[in-house]
């Protein structure tokens, strides 16, 4: 039925110049919205899977050789999607001035002089600090124990930890009272006054007790080591 047959192409016509119109409308109105976007090289057997693969159009993307690597035959305009920094004529392909930069030139992180002459700074008197702290606890340690000795007697320092307040007093009085020791003409008023308390198990001590000596090598061998470090800034000539 031949009639029949044109009616039908005829609509299928219809149909695909209504499509068309409807494609090109889409683009106008993407174009004023976000502005044009670049066009897709056509006939380019080195680019014929770009879209495809974005990995692969990435890496053409930093050929030397991209912009003659690919000479659209048609002068026809049509999109590119999703390809920023690019822009193309009728005879040729190439990388605009408004390509992204390198990330890398965002990450690089820059180490001051100010900052590392006052960590310098810093470091130098921490150590100090640290040095006078540690010779003054031993001076106060060797003075606090001379005057226990001679006041309560006692033949160590862990034997003052252990002591209570209560004992500490008790001894005290009881030890002046004797006349085991007296105050120096004038020598002012003191006392043993308590800082701190708490429980602190030797548990190396009491491992070994349980588990043998051999044992507590052992389980010191196979602990992970841990590490403290300093800067060291150098210090101009």
């Amino acid at each position: 039925m031949p009639g029949m047959e044109n009616t039908v192409i005829g609509h299928l016509q219809e149909i695909r110049s209504t499509l068309q119109s409807a494609v090109r409308a889409s683009e106008n109105l993407e174009n004023k919205i976000i502005g044009p976007r670049p066009l897709r090289p056509f006939h380019c057997e080195k680019f014929s899977g770009v879209r495809r693969f974005p990995a692969l159009r990435s890496e053409l993307a930093q050929s030397a050789t991209f912009e003659d690597a690919c000479q659209p035959s048609r002068t026809r305009r049509r999109f590119w999607p999703g390809c920023a920094g690019w822009s193309t004529t009728s005879d040729s392909l190439r990388m605009t001035s408004t390509a992204a930069k390198p990330a890398l030139e965002k990450s690089v992180l820059v180490v001051t002089k100010a900052e590392l002459e006052e960590l310098r700074d810093a470091e130098k008197a921490h150590a100090d600090a640290a040095k006078k702290a540690a010779l003054a606890e031993a001076t106060v340690k060797s003075l606090r124990f001379t005057l226990a000795e001679k006041v309560l007697g006692i033949e160590s320092s862990d034997e003052l930890k252990a002591m209570s307040p209560e004992k500490v007093q008790k001894l005290y009085a009881k030890r002046q009272a004797a006349g085991v020791w007296v105050l120096g003409k004038g020598a002012p008023v003191f006392a043993f006054a308590l800082s701190s308390k708490g429980r602190f198990p030797a548990w190396k001590a009491l491992f070994i007790s349980e588990q043998g000596e051999s044992a507590a090598n052992q389980a010191m061998l196979e602990t992970d080591y841990t590490h403290s470090y300093k800067v060291e800034v150098a210090v101009p000539a």
